[in-house]
């Protein structure tokens, strides 16, 4: 009879010394650590949940409190122990390609991690649907970098620098990479008589997106400078080799920004890349105690212009307190409505 792990939910020396291996059919079994006498059943269902509750905790840190470099380590922490799951290593390689900033990119580190892992990978998914909707988180992932750090070195279509052009190809090439590596395992899929379901239709977005970012490479772009950049080569130190030459078009934009901060009187341009949305995040914590509180203000205001009404003349004062408590109750709903939605459509693009 194959071993199972258990977990004793009465134990308080911590998980490490908590979890245990359990017999499934066994009558009893008793926890390591404290000696307890435990059903095993129950005792391998506490173990799931407790696996189930950490793995959605670091699911909210990445999309929801988006605190990238804390659920990275909160998937690590799950993977160490819980060696097995599929879900912890599949949120540290996505967490991983969150952690790029405009100067920093991950992709690298993402690669050589998924080449290493992808084989474990695919053995962990309980079916080949979970690794394909991963590789499809991964993508997303890798999209949303590709959408954000444009933004972040371009304004009204110029760059700021030619700082800022050289850092725009070099992290072309790695955006095309990382999805050669992901479109690798969708091509062994395809390969096979089995379809399974959103295969195809990712496989053809990464091979569209791909064809289309290699032809942006291959563009020239235009810069607040007043000369056309285009990528030529990688040098030997890793940059991209650029020619330049002057533009016909003349530029009447006024850029007030630059890459490393060279040039006087420009700012520096932010290192994120990904959206912020802790404060959201912070204030959607609260907000089910604020429309409390506002509705109990309401309801005391209404209260005492009641009681009040026969006694003293402003009486209306409470009206105006009840009107303001439920302004601010439903400022404080429609806000947390909102909020959810957000996080819905969000996942909604990503699974």
């Amino acid at each position: 009879m194959s071993l199972k792990k258990a977990f004793c939910r009465y134990c308080h020396e911590g998980e490490h010394f908590s979890i245990f291996e359990a017999i499934p059919d066994a009558d009893v079994c008793f926890c390591p650590s404290c000696g307890r006498q435990l059903v095993p059943e129950q005792a391998i269902k506490d173990y799931e949940t407790l696996i189930g509750k950490y793995i959605k905790e670091a699911e909210t840190i990445l999309y929801a409190k988006t605190d990238y470099l804390e659920a990275y380590q909160s998937f690590a922490h799950v993977i160490e122990i819980a060696p097995e799951c599929f879900d912890a290593y599949a949120g540290r390689l996505i967490s991983l390609i969150y952690l790029s900033t405009l100067r920093r990119e991950r992709f690298h580190d993402f690669i050589t991690m998924f080449e290493s892992e992808n084989d474990m990978l695919v053995k962990l998914a309980k079916n080949k649907e979970a690794y394909i909707s991963f590789l499809r988180k991964a993508n997303f992932a890798i999209d949303d970098y590709d959408r954000s750090f444009r933004r972040r070195l371009t304004y009204h279509h110029h760059f700021y620098d030619s700082d800022c052009v050289s850092l725009y190809f070099a992290r072309l090439l790695k955006i095309i990479e990382a999805k050669e590596v992901i479109r690798g395992p969708l091509e062994n899929f395809k390969n096979t008589e089995k379809k399974y379901k959103g295969q195809e239709e990712l496989y053809k977005r990464i091979v569209k997106s791909v064809a289309l970012l290699n032809d942006e490479l291959h563009e020239k772009v235009l810069c607040a400078d007043g000369f056309v950049y285009k990528f030529v080569d990688l040098g030997k130190d890793g940059k991209p080799l650029l020619a330049k030459e002057e533009s016909k078009t003349k530029i009447n934009v006024k850029f007030t920004h630059s890459l490393n901060g060279n040039e006087k009187h420009k700012k520096i341009i932010k290192d994120r890349v990904f959206r912020d949305f802790s404060h959201f995040y912070q204030w959607s914590k609260i907000s089910l105690i604020l429309i409390v509180v506002c509705l109990v203000i309401a309801a005391i205001g209404l209260c005492g212009a009641i009681f009040m009404k026969k006694r003293i003349s402003y009486y209306w004062v409470g009206y105006i307190v009840m009107g303001l408590g439920i302004l601010a109750a439903s400022i404080m709903s429609g806000f947390h409505i909102a909020w959810k939605k957000q996080l819905k459509a969000r996942r909604h693009l990503i699974d």
